[in-house]
């Protein structure tokens, strides 16, 4: 039966990781056959030699004197008292990367290190691939990848942010993160959000996980991007990694889909405009017709027969009748064209001008007549009217004229009767316009994702999901206003804008 001591002797001998006992001075005095392995030489030969002589000569950190000091000094978390990988040396010469785990014990009164040892070549290897196919990833990223470290310093910078904007890599690594931000201000914001991010350990440096900002290029040129930053820990201390991608083309193209959109809109006023137009023309047209042919008849009895007093009396009613039908339709068709021309030129103008806001309204609405007359809606204004304000009056046709086509497209059925109500007061800090139908209302995720690009419920129907997006950049960007909403289901729908008082116009 094998003694207590025999028993550890032959468990250490065949353990499957190299184990080494070192004495205080670095001498070892204990080698399994494992470790005789690693280190390609026999158990005997390494009994008896120092530790350094198979540890490389620019790494004898791990040597007697430092041994010596962490037994004099108490101090031997030196060694981490964790597995740590450093090279060790085989007696070829040739080097192996080796994961040590060292514990000190106490044998009759002196101390001893027992280090085991596992040979880690293939683990190395296989994070060197692994870091490699990181790498390779990063610099085929289709987007800019940027890495920052704590100070803001540029610690990684992709192939794609290269061509982004417009750097070599190897120029701008180190360099600071402020050379890639336009202005001054947005440097500075830049710079207060990355701080209060370092010492808050928020990952949202940015307030959100992307972001719409511009960004400069090396030749001085400023482009659009949209940017997610994460924060992370390489080698124990916090950086930021920031996905990028150039918004120019995204913008364009958007432009562009805005622009088909509001001349979508024009278009379709055009030809309800056009409609409305026909019918008084065409009333003014006959009447003139037969205008013109009572009174062809009443020259011919005057040159052959002369005519009577009754005839003369009925001559003049006809006329008079007909003349006032001509007047009044053509006036109406007069305002269809004057109002058309309001709504339809300030659209397609930036200009800002003083109007007199109830009038405004009033010809947008008429503009809207036709297709308003195909439903089973009515409609409301309420608006003082001697208020006037200067502001951009193409947004406010447009915001009623994607309104009311939302109301008419979303919140009724066909052959739904319904109301839309718009009303404009005003308030000790400035101007509240109202919209209101009492159609169908939404639910709270549609109510939420309202205002996102292309998104609609309709798409069935012809909806592009742009209408209440430019409703939303015209209140808050163009007119300066703020925007909010209520709905829910079977409850209708309320939109305030509210304008700040500079807009409204003291008489």
């Amino acid at each position: 039966m094998f003694n207590k001591e025999t028993l550890s002797h032959w468990v250490i001998d065949c353990a499957p990781c190299g184990i080494v006992v070192v004495d205080e001075v670095g001498v070892i005095r204990v080698c399994n056959r494992a470790a005789a392995q690693l280190f390609a030489v026999q158990a005997e030969q390494v009994v008896g030699q120092m530790i350094g002589a198979f540890i490389p000569s620019d790494l004898h950190t791990i040597s007697a004197d430092v041994l010596r000091c962490c037994l004099h000094n108490g101090q031997f978390h030196l060694f981490g008292q964790r597995p740590f990988v450093i090279e060790a040396l085989r007696s070829d010469g040739s080097h192996f990367p080796a994961q040590i785990a060292i514990n000190q014990v106490q044998q009759e009164g002196k101390s001893l290190f027992v280090a085991t040892i596992i040979d880690v070549t293939e683990e190395k290897n296989l994070l060197e691939e692994i870091i490699r196919v990181e790498k390779s990833i990063i610099d085929n990223a289709p987007f800019g990848i940027i890495v920052a470290d704590e100070q803001s310093r540029i610690s990684v910078f992709n192939v794609a942010a290269e061509k982004l904007f417009g750097y070599d890599k190897n120029k701008i690594i180190g360099q600071p993160v402020a050379l890639l931000i336009p202005t001054p201000d947005l440097r500075q914001a830049h710079q207060e959000a990355f701080q209060q991010c370092v010492v808050s350990g928020e990952s949202r440096i940015v307030g959100g996980p992307s972001l719409e900002v511009e960004a400069l290029r090396q030749n001085g040129q400023t482009f659009p991007i949209r940017m997610a930053i994460s924060r992370i820990l390489l080698g124990g201390k916090a950086s930021f990694v920031a996905m990028i991608a150039d918004m120019t083309e995204e913008k364009r193209l958007y432009a562009e889909l805005v622009q088909s959109e509001k001349m979508a809109g024009l278009g379709s006023m055009v030809a309800g405009v056009a409609h409305e137009i026909n019918t008084p023309v065409g009333i003014g047209v006959t009447a003139a017709s037969e205008l013109d042919e009572r009174t062809q008849q009443f020259q011919q009895l005057f040159d052959r027969e002369g005519i009577s007093e009754q005839e003369l009396h009925d001559f003049l009613d006809s006329s008079q009748r007909l003349t006032g039908l001509i007047r009044n339709n053509l006036d109406r068709a007069a305002s269809l064209v004057r109002s058309f021309k309001a709504v339809a030129v300030d659209q397609s103008s930036e200009q800002w001008r003083t109007i007199p806001l109830r009038e405004y309204l009033e010809a947008t609405f008429l503009t809207l007549q036709h297709q308003l007359r195909q439903t089973k809606i009515t409609t409301s204004l309420l608006c003082p009217d001697n208020l006037r304000i200067r502001t951009h009056a193409g947004a406010w046709s447009q915001i009623l004229l994607n309104l009311i086509n939302n109301s008419l497209l979303h919140a009724f059925d066909i052959n739904q009767p319904g109301h839309i109500r718009v009303e404009c007061r005003l308030e000790e800090n400035g101007l509240l316009f109202l919209y209101q139908d009492d159609g169908k209302g939404m639910e709270e995720e549609t109510l939420h994702r309202l205002y996102e690009p292309f998104f609609t419920t309709r798409r069935d129907l012809g909806g592009s999901g742009l209408g209440m997006h430019i409703v939303y950049n015209l209140a808050t960007q163009t007119l300066n206003g703020t925007l909010s909403c209520q709905s829910a289901p079977q409850q209708g729908f309320l939109l305030r804008l509210h304008l700040p008082t500079q807009c409204v116009v003291k008489e």
